[in-house]
C-alpha cells in the first residue's frame, strides 16, 4: 500500500502546515464531521488517508488498534464488505504516535452520494433496499454502524463501506469500549467534560439503533442535495424494516443534528483561532472546511 517513509513524510508536510498556519498545500480529497480525508499516490494508485488524533501511549495506540481490528472483522463477520484498510503508525520525536488509516481512494462517481445522484428511483430503490440489509446485519447492542451515505462506495461486489476509524463497540453492559478521550480530543478542552459526560452516549446511542441509523441516513440526503430522493427513501426503509418514519421526523432529526455538529465546528474554529493568533501557538488539529447543511 503506503511506505512508511512516504507516511514520513506526509507526516512531516501535515506538521507544517498545522505549525504555519498553511494547509493549502496539503492533497486534500474530501471532508468528514471530524477529519479531513487526505490523497496520497502510491505504486497502487492514490490511497485515501486519514491521521488519527495523537497518541500518547504506546498502551492507549495498542488498544485502539485492537479495537480497530475487532470492529472490522465484526462488520464483515456481517456481511458487510468493509474496504480494505490499514492502520500505519509514526513514531514521533517527542515520544508519541501518530496513526493514519489508510484505503485505496475510490473514484468520486463511487461514492454513494454521487451513485444516487445519478441514478433513477429504481436503481435508488435497489440501493435503499441494500442499505436497509446492511442495517439489519450489522447493528446490535455491542456493535453499531454509522450507516450515512457519505460512509459508503458502489463497487464492482456492491456496497463497500468506508468510515471505520470510530470503533462502535460497546461492552455487554452498554459500556463504550471507545476510548472517549480519543473521540472528543478536537474539542476545545473547556468543552471535552461536558460533551464526555452529558452528550457522548446521545451522540453514539444513535448508531447502536436502527431506526435513529435510519432517520440519519436519510436526514444526510439533505446534506447532500439530495432532498428529492427522500420520499422514496422513507418509503423503502418504511416497507423494509417496518418504521413508520415520517418526512417531518427525518427534518427534525437533520435540523438537530446540523446544529449539533455546525456548533461543534464553531467551537473548533474559535479554538484553533484563539491557539493560533492569541497564544502565539500550533493548532493541533486539521479541521474540516465549512460543511454545507
Amino acid at each position: 500500500m503506503i511506505l512508511t517513509a512516504d507516511l514520513n513524510q506526509l507526516d512531516q508536510e501535515i506538521e507544517r502546515a498545522l505549525i504555519t498556519g498553511n494547509e493549502d498545500d496539503l492533497p486534500i480529497l474530501g471532508y468528514g464531521e471530524i477529519n479531513p480525508v487526505l490523497g496520497w499516490s502510491s505504486s497502487e494508485g492514490l490511497l485515501a488517508v486519514k491521521r488519527l488524533p495523537i497518541f500518547d501511549t504506546d498502551e492507549r495506540l495498542f488498544r485502539y488498534q485492537s479495537q480497530f481490528d475487532e470492529f472490522i472483522n465484526a462488520l464483515r463477520a456481517s456481511q458487510i464488505n468493509v474496504i480494505e484498510s490499514k492502520l500505519i503508525v509514526v513514531n514521533r520525536d517527542d515520544g508519541r504516535f501518530a496513526a493514519y488509516c489508510i484505503q485505496p481512494a475510490l473514484l468520486s462517481q463511487a461514492l454513494l452520494p454521487e451513485v444516487i445522484r445519478l441514478s433513477d428511483d429504481n436503481k435508488r430503490k435497489e440501493i435503499f433496499t441494500a442499505l436497509s440489509k446492511m442495517i439489519v446485519a450489522a447493528i446490535s447492542d455491542q456493535v453499531g454502524l454509522d450507516a450515512q451515505i457519505s460512509n459508503w462506495g458502489l463497487g464492482e461486489s456492491g456496497l463497500v463501506y468506508l468510515d471505520v476509524t470510530t470503533p462502535m463497540l460497546r461492552d455487554e453492559s452498554g459500556n463504550d469500549r471507545l476510548d472517549t478521550d480519543l473521540f472528543v480530543a478536537s474539542f476545545p478542552a473547556v468543552t471535552r467534560p461536558m460533551i464526555r459526560t452529558f452528550l457522548l452516549k446521545r451522540i453514539l446511542n444513535p448508531y447502536f439503533s436502527r431506526r435513529a441509523s435510519v432517520l440519519d441516513l436519510i436526514g444526510n440526503l439533505y446534506k447532500e442535495n439530495l432532498e428529492a430522493a427522500i420520499p422514496l427513501a422513507i418509503e423503502t426503509f418504511n416497507h423494509q424494516l417496518t418504521l413508520n418514519i415520517t418526512s417531518n421526523e427525518v427534518k427534525n432529526y437533520y435540523r438537530h443534528d446540523a446544529r449539533f455538529w455546525g456548533f461543534g465546528q464553531w467551537t473548533r474554529r474559535l479554538d484553533r483561532y484563539w491557539q493560533r493568533h492569541i497564544r502565539r501557538r500550533p493548532y493541533p488539529f486539521l479541521l474540516p472546511g465549512r460543511v454545507p447543511r
